[in-house]
């Protein structure tokens, strides 16, 4: 049945394949934020709501991407048809429609360039973070995965759609934050699985603290209070997805914020894990 929903999803890669041959950069920016949006919300509530099927929720992007009513209307249609099929319960899948709608929805009312860049470092992170839930040694596979493939982006970085990719994403064009948070993910999770402990948690932390630190933060040069607060926010999020000692909602965000001369994409999870041994065996 899943295979059958996997070539539901079809139309959307090929109409974001032909927005990339046409340059439709609006729109193929829309594309895949919508899309690392939907990953953070689905998979941070997978968790605790595990009725909620992992890309259902992907079904609704492109009645936020085109214009035509009439296109709308069919893909309205087909998104509840496919979406029903798929879970078999009208109840659930309306409400991962309406969570997603209003998540776009205010995702577009607050939309600036750091948000885009932030949601897919989040998205990301709950990705990795979810896979290493459900199946531990993936989430190491799947990270290696990503610096290869990485690797290989950065060699042509300056041919399109990378370059398209890197201006709308990347802080200085470069890319490093996406090897950053890959790699400080798989030193936690590495050094968590010689230890006995599944480092999935420090994913998430990753994702919401450090991702809601920079969006609250986006006005102010340098770390704020102002970050300081949504870092908060987001180590709440990340303990209530998680379930892990609630003090880490303030002890993350504190270090993040007051450590300043390395990446933070490199601390964050590694001084979740630390604290987690801290808390948990001592």
């Amino acid at each position: 049945m899943f295979y059958l929903f996997y070539l539901s999803l079809l139309p959307i890669l090929i109409d974001f394949i032909i927005r990339l041959h046409r340059k439709d950069e609006k729109a193929i920016k829309k594309y895949f934020s919508y899309a690392f949006l939907t990953f953070a919300i689905t998979f941070t509530l997978k968790p605790q709501l595990v009725f909620l099927s992992e890309l259902v929720s992907l079904l609704i992007i492109p009645l936020f991407i085109y214009e035509n009513p009439y296109f709308k209307n069919f893909w309205l249609i087909y998104a509840l048809l496919v979406g029903y099929f798929t879970l078999h319960n009208l109840i659930q899948l309306l409400l991962i429609y309406a969570l997603t709608s209003i998540a776009i929805l205010a995702f577009n009312y607050f939309e600036r360039k750091e948000l885009h860049r932030k949601i897919v470092h989040i998205g990301l992170g709950c990705l990795i973070g979810y896979i290493t839930l459900i199946r531990p040694l993936y989430g190491i596979y799947f990270m290696s995965l990503l610096l290869i493939i990485g690797s290989f982006l950065y060699l042509i970085r300056r041919n399109y759609p990378v370059s398209l990719f890197l201006k709308e994403y990347s802080k200085d064009g470069s890319g490093k934050e996406a090897f950053t948070l890959v790699i400080g993910i798989l030193v936690s999770f590495i050094i968590g699985f010689l230890i006995g402990i599944n480092p999935y948690f420090a994913a998430y932390y990753q994702a919401w603290v450090d991702g809601l630190s920079a969006i609250f933060g986006v006005k102010s040069k340098g770390k704020s209070l102002r970050g300081f607060i949504g870092g908060i926010a987001g180590g709440i999020i990340a303990v209530l997805a998680t379930k892990t000692n609630p003090l880490f909602a303030i002890a993350v965000p504190l270090v993040e914020y007051k450590v300043r001369k390395v990446d933070d994409n490199l601390v964050v999870p590694i001084i979740t894990l630390l604290l987690y041994i801290l808390v948990t065996r001592i």
